[in-house]
């Protein structure tokens, strides 16, 4: 098996089907983190693909190649996390059991959680 360090190399020396091999090895692992953090399969799969993305785009600021997978599922984690950041927060949502934050701010104050 080709190493993720071979891999790289090859990739900097500009073949991009050794970026899709990279690609196809750690998409999984990559994706489980995604779902894991946003428990939402669609948004998942966009976050993955992005990650892949940026991975490539950057894969100029990865001083040791033989680093690659553990680089990239760090890349997948702040990805993840950026996006449950930036999700909007449902508020009011009728019938959906959510409740707005003043609404569990008034609900924790009103059980003498102070």
């Amino acid at each position: 098996m080709i190493t993720d360090l071979e891999l790289v190399d090859r990739v900097r020396a500009g073949d991009i089907q050794a970026y899709e091999q990279l690609a196809e090895r750690y998409e999984r692992s990559v994706l489980a983190i995604a779902q894991a953090e946003l428990r939402d399969p669609h948004l998942a799969q966009e976050v993955t693909e992005t990650v892949l993305l940026q991975g490539f785009r950057s894969l100029a600021n990865l001083h040791d190649g033989s680093r690659f997978g553990p680089w990239l599922l760090k890349l997948a984690r702040r990805q993840a996390i950026e996006a449950v950041r930036t999700m909007p927060i449902p508020v009011g949502a009728g019938g959906s059991g959510l409740s707005s934050p003043r609404s569990m701010i008034l609900d924790l104050l009103a059980s003498g959680c102070k």
